[in-house]
Parts: structure tokens; sequence; C-alpha cells
């Protein structure tokens, strides 16, 4: 009954339509897209520490606006998968070294989002 009183309530066309234009976002639109819905959902970003590279992956130090150099409880999520604090994305590289590339931005930047 739900089902029939949807598809009373809704054009399915259109719906369809809606869904497949959300499809042919581009890989920045995607990643803004992730970050306003993370925001929403976890108000408090922290940044990784510069030198967390040559920590280990339970060590791993972030620093938000109200405290430096907090690390991350055992329990949480991040603590047990580990692997996803890591960039997924290969750092570009340039050879010739103009002006231009200078002013690019590095691709290993990470927020951490979380509640509290």
């Amino acid at each position: 009954i739900q089902d029939v009183k949807f598809k009373l309530r809704h054009d399915l066309a259109q719906l369809q339509a809606a869904a497949s234009s959300a499809q042919d976002l581009s890989r920045e639109q995607l990643a803004l897209l992730k970050l306003v819905l993370g925001r929403g959902l976890y108000p408090q970003l922290a940044v990784p520490d510069a030198f967390n590279s040559s920590r280990k992956d339970s060590d791993q130090i972030f620093h938000t606006q109200a405290k430096q150099g907090a690390v991350l409880h055992p329990t949480c999520v991040f603590a047990g998968s580990p692997e996803v604090l890591h960039a997924q994305e290969p750092e570009a590289s340039s050879c010739d070294g103009s002006r231009d590339d200078k002013d690019k931005m590095s691709s290993k930047h990470q927020l951490l989002s979380f509640v509290s």
C-alpha cells in the first residue's frame, strides 16, 4: 500500500531524471558534497599532525581548534581501521617546477570529522 501511495504522490520519471543527473557529478563536486554532508553530520574538525607519517597508526596526532595534540580514542572507528586515515590519492608530481605548480594545492590535505 505504501508503494502505491508513493507512486501516486510522486512523478517517477522526474525522480529517475533527478537520480541520473546526480550521477553526473564531477570528482570535485562529489568531494564538496561529501564535505558538506560530513560537516553537517559531524560538526567537529581536526587536522592531522605534519609528522604523522613517521608515527605508528595507533599514535596518530590531530589538532583541533580547541586542543592541540589530540589522540584517537582506542575504541573509535579510526583506531580499529587506521587504513582509512591514509591518503588515497597519489600526490601530483610535476617535472618543470614552474611558478604555477607552486600555486597548486596538495592532494594530501585531509580533515578528520568527529562528534565528540
